[in-house]
């Protein structure tokens, strides 16, 4: 007999579902049912592995770790006993000649911790996205890079893992009867319009959502788990404001960005105790000779062949004050360069050098704040909003219950070796 253990659990996200499997032995006994037993008769509500969670989870993260920075793991393999079973087929006794032992038993699930009373099971953490990108590192990364990876990885899940969860069971706490009604019709309606767009079928529905590797039970558990993470966000949101005051000083802070530009220069480059090579060029400068061909001659020291063309330079707030060089004097002179315009000659100190700057092109970008405040506005709200509802779930992980992340993450990266990596795995 082989019988699977399915759990429907709600969420959107890293849902949890799962059940231990063993493959075993059934035995019959005279004068009971001998009816034939089928997977069908231990089902209670079948939901498969969940996909990504989307953008109803904004805010939450990988850096609320509570895991080793470092994410490194102790790989040490614990305790097995689940796994050191003799399984034996057949009528039950000692004396059966047709039993026999399976000298490798199939694990398919294994609990690994619990998140305020729920199990977390490896088969559901392991979906079949994150089993295949681990399969598939295992092919082209050295095994000590698959296993950081692996490990980075799974403590990013774990720990969206809580939060979700956290989030989850916090929104439908509040909910009132009402809302929890709406709640129920909304998740109606949609399963409605997605059965509609396959013709009204469940099966044909059921088959699309399956190329994703979704249920249909899985799908709808994804909409009621957003939803639920979205109220629980909303009531923390309500409380975040941003005043005028904040975003001047936003403004301020990060001038820089509403106010930059760039420009090209082209450069002469002359030995100072060269005087008739400075006097050559002031005196075809003063002529009205083009820049970049007195820079395409022998005398220039820089660039000749490209006509003393500079890198193109980038630079925050007003041009007039913008940083360009290391050397202050340079920056003044360029400070005051239309295009079409040069500075020089420019002794540079202590290098022995003189230089001639003529600006090529230039252009500036210049938001003004009255313009800018929608935008400042948006930013700050969703960064305060992040900040607030990292700051929530901290406190709701003070108050839950849930194994150490450490211990469920050096078990789980266990078994992603046993089953992904290792030679033989599933």
């Amino acid at each position: 007999m082989h019988a699977t253990r399915e759990l429907g659990l709600t969420g959107m996200g890293a849902a949890l579902s799962a059940g231990l499997v063993l493959m075993c032995g059934c035995a019959q006994q005279s004068g009971v049912d001998d009816r034939a037993v089928t997977a069908s008769d231990f089902r209670s509500g079948l939901i498969g592995p969940p996909a990504e969670f989307d953008r109803a989870r904004a805010g939450i993260g990988p850096e609320m770790s509570r895991l080793d920075p470092s994410l490194g793991f102790d790989t040490r393999l614990g305790e097995r006993a689940v796994l050191d079973i003799a399984v034996v087929t057949g009528p039950p006794g000692p004396g059966n000649p047709s039993a026999t032992v399976v000298e490798r038993p199939v694990l398919v699930e294994e609990k690994v911790g619990e998140i305020n009373g729920t199990p977390v099971f490896a088969g559901e953490f392991f979906d079949e996205q994150f089993a295949g990108r681990l399969r598939a590192d295992a092919l082209t990364k050295a095994p000590e890079v698959w296993l950081n990876d692996a490990a980075r990885d799974i403590g990013r899940k774990l720990n969206t893992l809580v939060q979700e969860s956290l989030l989850t069971q916090e929104g439908r706490s509040h909910l009132t009867p009402e809302q929890q009604q709406n709640l129920f019709l909304w998740l109606n309606k949609w399963e409605k319009d997605l059965q509609s767009r396959h013709m009204g079928s469940v099966q044909l529905t059921e088959r699309a959502l399956n190329e994703d590797g979704r249920t249909l039970a899985q799908w709808r558990d994804e909409r009621e788990r957003g939803a639920l993470i979205m109220e629980a966000a909303r009531r923390v949101y309500s409380t975040v404001q941003v005043t005028p005051t904040d975003m001047r000083r936003a403004y301020d802070k990060h001038y820089g960005r509403f106010n930059h530009g760039w420009v090209e220069l082209r450069q002469i480059l002359v030995r100072a105790d060269q005087a008739e090579a400075i006097g050559r060029v002031n005196e075809q400068l003063g002529s009205g000779a083009a820049f970049a061909d007195i820079a395409s001659q022998e005398l220039n020291g820089y660039r000749r062949d490209q006509g003393g063309l500079m890198d193109r330079r980038s630079y925050e707030g007003d041009f007039e004050t913008a940083v360009l060089f290391e050397r202050p004097a340079l920056d003044e002179a360029v400070g005051a360069l239309s295009p079409g315009e040069w500075a020089g000659p420019i002794g540079l100190g202590d290098t022995g050098l003189v230089v001639w700057l003529f600006c090529e092109a230039r252009a500036h970008t210049a938001i003004p704040w009255y313009e800018a405040q929608l935008q400042i506005e948006s930013d700050l709200l969703e960064e305060e909003r992040r900040s607030a509802l990292n700051r929530y779930v901290k406190k709701l992980e003070e108050r839950a219950s849930f194994t150490d992340l450490n211990q469920m993450g050096v078990r789980l990266l266990e078994i992603a070796q046993e089953r992904y990596h290792t030679p033989g795995g599933e």
